[in-house]
């Protein structure tokens, strides 16, 4: 039987992982693990350990409660840095499910960052690392086609929805028949952190800023001159008549958009 150690502060992740094998044990992180995390380790008798930033994990004693060769390690939604050391503790290294296409979508808020880009798809990657960030080799990857009316939310569900036991399964039959892909350096993303909860319409085109509208849906909108405004159209005079109050803004690139 294969056996899981996770690391993840979501349940999606256990829960997939449950369907396959034995999880010995999942790693969330102590300020961000959600209650489902909580619940799906307290029902099925998972140990569940809170890690802290700077705090040392002992993969040693985790790679021990695997118990046999058959042991995986994979990380999901987890923000804390493997180092070699920590990778070299597991017979098969450690992977991770990244939700974005690698390597062009590396880094942190990777839905976000494909609704900016105004992306006609996304993908849910599955990947050997190493030191560094989200490269190594891709073991199993989900294309996910992003629809005018997805927001972070929307895709964010269908990431859900392609993480499961197969996914991982189809992963783990690559890397025993050498089917894994070397990541190539690609494009690093930004971090988004607090970037989009103000908007700078003058330093910003006018795609970018309806992509964020997209991005912050979930969020409750951005806020511009001290208002939070929630929606975002491309506008001109035509439209005066169709639009509910609001603010019209101009971009970097000379296009208008109506907030409200």
């Amino acid at each position: 039987m294969n056996t899981y150690v996770l690391f993840t502060n979501r349940h999606h992740l256990v829960d997939a992982c449950l369907h396959i094998g034995r999880v010995a044990a999942v790693v969330c992180e102590r300020a961000r693990f959600s209650l489902e995390v909580n619940d799906i380790c307290a029902l099925n008798k998972i140990p569940l350990l809170k890690a802290d930033p700077g705090a040392d994990i002992d993969h040693g004693a985790l790679a021990e409660k695997g118990g046999d060769a058959d042991l995986f390690a994979i990380a999901h939604h987890f923000s804390l840095i493997f180092d070699g050391a920590a990778i070299s503790r597991y017979p098969r290294g450690i992977w991770n499910v990244h939700t974005g296409k690698l390597p062009d979508n590396r880094g942190r808020h990777p839905v976000s960052w494909s609704l900016l880009n105004n992306d006609f798809y996304t993908a849910l990657s599955l990947h050997e690392i190493d030191e560094r960030i989200d490269q190594g080799f891709l073991l199993a990857e989900r294309i996910i086609p992003i629809r005018f009316s997805d927001d972070g939310n929307s895709i964010t569900r269908k990431m859900n929805k392609a993480l499961d036991g197969d996914f991982i399964l189809e992963a783990m039959a690559r890397y025993r028949h050498g089917g894994k892909t070397a990541l190539e350096r690609g494009r690093y993303n930004k971090n988004l952190m607090g970037r989009l909860d103000v908007l700078d319409p003058e330093q910003m085109d006018s795609s970018f800023v309806y992509g964020a509208f997209r991005a912050q849906r979930a969020y409750g909108g951005i806020m511009f001159n001290g208002v939070r405004y929630e929606h975002c159209h491309f506008f001109d005079d035509s439209l005066s008549s169709r639009l509910n109050g609001g603010v019209i803004i101009t971009c970097r690139d000379g296009i208008r958009l109506a907030l409200e």
